[in-house]
C-alpha cells in the first residue's frame, strides 16, 4: 500500500514476529505449497519426514483436531515438536474480534460472482480491515500479493473505492481473475522472489 510515512514502520517486536513468520513459512514450504486437489495425484505425503509418521498415525481423531492448537507428546521426535511449537509461535489469534465483524463490507453483484458463502464471509471482513487501514494511513492504492481470483481486490475497488493491483504467480488464476470480473481489478502474473527482475517489476507497479 502507498501513502504511509516512515513513522509507520513496524515496532521491533512486530518486525521480529514478521521475520520469524517468514522463516517458518520458508522452512516448511512443503507443507502448504500444494493444491489440495493435487495432494493425492502428486503423492505429497511422501514429503512428510519419516520420523513423523509413527507418532501421527497413532493419534485419534480428537488428538488430530488438537494438533493445530499445539498438542504434542513428550516422546515425539524433536523435529515434529519444533514444527508444532513454531506454528503456535507465529499463528494469529483464531477468534475473530467483534470490531472486525463490525467492519465487514457488503459483498454483492459482480463482486460476489463465483464466491462461496465461506469465501464471501472471509473477503467481506478482510476488505473492511484493509479499507480501515487505508483510511487511517491515507493510502489509496493496494498491492494484493497472491491475489488468486481477485475476490478481495474486486471488493476493495468496487465497494471501498480503492485502486488495486493484484499480483499472482499462477497464470491460470490470472486468466480466471480476468474472466471473472475484468472491470474490477488489474492482475499481473509474477513469481515473487528476491531477484532483480522481480524487485524491478514490483517497483514499476
Amino acid at each position: 500500500m502507498q501513502g504511509a510515512s516512515d513513522s509507520d514502520a513496524p515496532s521491533p517486536e512486530l518486525a521480529d514476529t514478521m521475520c520469524d513468520t517468514a522463516e517458518f513459512i520458508s522452512r516448511y514450504q512443503w507443507v502448504w505449497d500444494v493444491q489440495m486437489t493435487r495432494l493425492f495425484q502428486m503423492k505429497h505425503w511422501n514429503r512428510i519426514p519419516s520420523e513423523w509418521w509413527g507418532p501421527l498415525l497413532q493419534l485419534n481423531t480428537e488428538q488430530l483436531n488438537q494438533l493445530p492448537f499445539g498438542f504434542t507428546e513428550p516422546n515425539w521426535p524433536q523435529s515434529l515438536r519444533t514444527f508444532v511449537a513454531g506454528s503456535q509461535r507465529v499463528c494469529l489469534e483464531r477468534s475473530v474480534p467483534d470490531w472486525v465483524s463490525a467492519m465487514a463490507v457488503p459483498v454483492g453483484g459482480v463482486c460476489a460472482r463465483n464466491m462461496t458463502p465461506k469465501k464471501t464471509h472471509e473477503v467481506s471482513r478482510m476488505a473492511g480491515v484493509v479499507a480501515e487501514v487505508c483510511r487511517s494511513t491515507g493510502c489509496s492504492i493496494v498491492l494484493d500479493v497472491g491475489s488468486g481470483l481477485g475476490y478481495l481486490g474486486g471488493v476493495l475497488r468496487e465497494m471501498c473505492g480503492l485502486k488495486v493491483v493484484g499480483v499472482e504467480r499462477e497464470g491460470e488464476r490470472v486468466a480466471a481473475a480476468r474472466r471473472r470480473a475484468p472491470s474490477l481489478v488489474s492482475t499481473v502474473q509474477l513469481d515473487i522472489s528476491d531477484s532483480h527482475h522481480c524487485q524491478t517489476r514490483l517497483s514499476s507497479l
